[in-house]
């Protein structure tokens, strides 16, 4: 995803528009990625290497994915689409507090 999604400007304009981009890298904070894998995993979101997480400003995952290209492929939707449809579940508060995850967050 480094060398196809983020590095498309208009996917890396609308990502720095619309959230807080957080990159984990595996072998830094392997427990970080398996408690995000677990969490996916858990609300029935891809939970493979790379790993897309949309967590909440208090550490609640609420929606996930795989790998994202910067266009769409195949059955493969692009990061912008799924970035879209993460915006729209993220205004459904209600729904947020019902079908997320509370990740264990350091503060």
């Amino acid at each position: 995803m480094d060398r196809d999604t983020y590095t498309n400007p208009e996917t890396a304009d609308y990502i720095n528009q619309h959230f807080v981009a957080v990159k984990v890298d595996f072998d830094a904070s392997p427990k970080l990625v398996a408690q995000l894998q677990r969490a996916q995993a858990i609300l029935n979101r891809p939970s493979g290497l790379p790993l897309t997480s949309f967590i909440t400003p208090d550490g609640r995952l609420y929606f996930g994915a795989g790998y994202l290209p910067s266009e769409g492929k195949g059955d493969k939707q692009s990061f912008k689409n799924a970035a879209e449809q993460a915006l729209k579940e993220y205004a459904n508060k209600q729904k947020i507090n019902e079908e997320s995850f509370q990740l264990e967050v350091a503060k």
